[in-house]
């Protein structure tokens, strides 16, 4: 049985540019924060 209490977000990063690959785990529910604008910033698809 699982408790949905225990709920997390996993989002995998990526970029060809330096080759880069990261993993952003956030919470997920009542206990989730809001992703900060700058990070969202940083994370939207810049194109070549």
């Amino acid at each position: 049985m699982t408790d949905p209490a225990d709920s997390l977000v996993v989002y995998t990063i990526s970029s060809y540019a330096g080759n880069l690959k990261r993993v952003l785990v956030n919470g997920y529910g009542v206990y989730a924060e809001n992703i900060s604008p700058e990070l969202l910033n940083k994370l939207k698809i810049h194109p070549e």
